[in-house]
């Protein structure tokens, strides 16, 4: 549960979800006896030294000299606005918007890269900025109008989808966002009580949408028009989208019998144009993607890691992996699945089974899911200078583990690849000197940072 950052004489236990203050907390807010006496205060020492995210201004660096050496800053973009300090049960500070703070049912600050640009979102505030530079891209609200929580953001074609749902009555609303338009928005016409978009459900012009009653919505990307929806005969999962389909996996029910089934719907109207059986070991399995007539399928908890493929439409096992692996992730398309094997990194090719000519072990870069940053297990009873200054440690192959600790109430929220190739971490925090402590006179509790930031920082492979 996120918290506010107690007062300074106290000590103190975040591709998402609903969090609320708990009524002790608020004391922070309403109290002005739960305020810290000058003589408190004065107990609490922050690092001011300026350091490469201290300027008011867009940073890069290339001022410095220092691109692409591990923890140097890349580029550094102050945020407008008011923020504050809440806190993980295990003392992790991070920053939120004061009007979220106010809220208080909020979810963590966000980002995801594509194609160049980092797209930084606090609920539904979007901000688009260049990987390369940090120079502000767009800023936009979506549906400003409209009282809403986001529970995910996700890249379909040139397209954001922002999934999420009003406050009042829970139900489902989602939007599209582009990104060539400078943030322009439409609401995609769903009326459901949930959706759930699988991560390989999306192709560079669709994206399939599953709602609570297990109907299904086909959506243009670029349109945000519902091209069909259905209900499939069974109780399938949605698996995968290409332009053959979308495949779905039915798997038996605990008092069920019967072989787990592939089953494809026709992209022009949802009808069905293939149902297989398939081998038992699909019923413990999860559908990765679906490549050239190539259905791959892992099983994640068992001992062996399990990498298997099925023909689409005879059901009948085309290959299986050798060795023990854990899946990484899917390239866009589909067409390669990145495992750990040992180790080592392996990119397997989809339709064959085999190890990829763009082997991540002999010269590919590694895929950018294996990058981020975490913080250390914090003692609840440290001085609070040492829980509110705590630096997130950086990791990654081929990485030398180091902190993060240009500011305070650092907290990564990405990482992506430059244009070189090079891994990138994106972060979000307080240049030195910027953290103020509680104030009774100020709405939102916490600490407040008068220096917010949004940073890049490089892992130097």
């Amino acid at each position: 549960m996120k918290r506010p950052l107690p007062h300074a004489t106290e000590t103190f236990g975040v591709r998402r979800g609903r969090l609320t203050l708990s009524a002790g907390v608020l004391c922070a807010v309403l109290l002005s006896a739960c305020a810290p006496s000058e003589e408190e205060e004065a107990e609490i020492e922050l690092p001011s030294e300026p350091t490469a995210i201290s300027p008011d201004r867009v940073v890069t660096c290339a001022e410095v000299g220092d691109c692409g050496e591990a923890g140097s800053v890349r580029w550094s973009l102050p945020l407008d606005g008011g923020y504050h300090t809440v806190y993980e049960d295990s003392g992790t500070p991070l920053l939120l918007p004061e009007a979220e703070w106010l809220d208080q049912a909020y979810s963590s600050p966000s980002a995801l890269a594509h194609q160049g640009t980092v797209h930084y979102y606090e609920q539904d505030h979007f901000i688009a900025v260049d990987a390369e530079t940090g120079e502000k891209l767009w800023e936009v609200t979506v549906d400003p109008e409209q009282s809403k929580n986001v529970k995910e953001v996700l890249f379909a074609g040139g397209n954001l989808i922002v999934n999420a749902w009003r406050e009042r009555t829970e139900e489902a609303l989602l939007y599209l966002v582009s990104p060539e338009s400078g943030g322009e928005w439409k609401r995609i016409d769903i009326d459901t009580a949930s959706a759930f978009i699988a991560p390989e459900a999306t192709d560079e012009r669709r994206v399939l949408i599953e709602d609570a009653d297990g109907r299904y919505f086909l959506v243009d990307t670029d349109s945000g028009e519902i091209v069909w929806s259905r209900k499939p005969p069974t109780d399938a999962s949605v698996g995968s989208l290409n332009d053959d389909g979308a495949y779905l996996l039915d798997k038996p029910g605990k008092d069920e019998k019967g072989p787990s089934r592939l089953i494809r719907l026709g992209l022009k109207d949802g009808r069905t144009l293939s149902d297989v059986d398939l081998p038992k070991r699909a019923d413990i399995a999860d559908l990765l993607t679906v490549a050239d007539g190539t259905a791959v399928f892992a099983i994640q908890d068992s001992d062996d890691g399990l990498l298997w493929a099925a023909d689409t439409e005879t059901g009948e096992t085309l290959w299986k992996y050798p060795e023990p692996v854990s899946v990484i992730s899917i390239d866009p398309g589909g067409d390669l699945v990145h495992v750990q094997e040992g180790e080592e990194h392996r990119a397997i090719d989809a339709g064959t089974g085999k190890v990829s000519e763009k082997d991540v072990s002999e010269g590919a870069k590694v895929p950018i899911d294996q990058f981020g940053a975490q913080h250390r297990e914090s003692d609840p009873e440290a001085p609070m200078a040492d829980l509110i200054t705590a630096a997130p440690y950086a990791y990654g192959p081929g990485v030398e583990e180091f902190s993060v600790d240009v500011g305070t109430a650092v907290w990564n929220l990405a990482s992506y690849a430059a244009e070189d190739g090079s891994a990138v971490g994106l972060y979000n925090g307080c240049a030195p000197g910027g953290l103020e402590p509680p104030r009774p006179d100020v709405g939102a509790g916490g600490w407040r940072c008068t220096s917010p930031r949004l940073f890049a920082v490089d892992y130097g492979v």
